[in-house]
């Protein structure tokens, strides 16, 4: 159970970072993003960036931090 999860935050989070890589090379070129974000999603990111910054600076374990983020993801 804990390993497939493991595999499912990660790739979750791999998703999110393209997405977020590719608008990034967008406004580079001075392009606009390919589609407006939603609020669920913005607030989605804000969270997984919050428990990323938690287990970057040793509030959270990487257990609690793995958990944190299964919370938050709907499959």
């Amino acid at each position: 159970m804990f390993m497939f999860f493991s595999i499912t935050a990660i790739k979750c989070i791999e998703g999110d970072a393209a997405m977020v890589e590719a608008d990034v090379m967008r406004h580079a070129r001075g392009q606009q993003p390919s589609r407006q974000k939603r609020k669920t999603r913005t607030a989605h990111q804000t969270t997984l960036l919050t428990l990323c910054q938690q287990y970057s600076t040793g509030e959270k374990t990487i257990r609690e931090f793995l958990k944190a983020t299964g919370y938050s993801i709907r499959l």
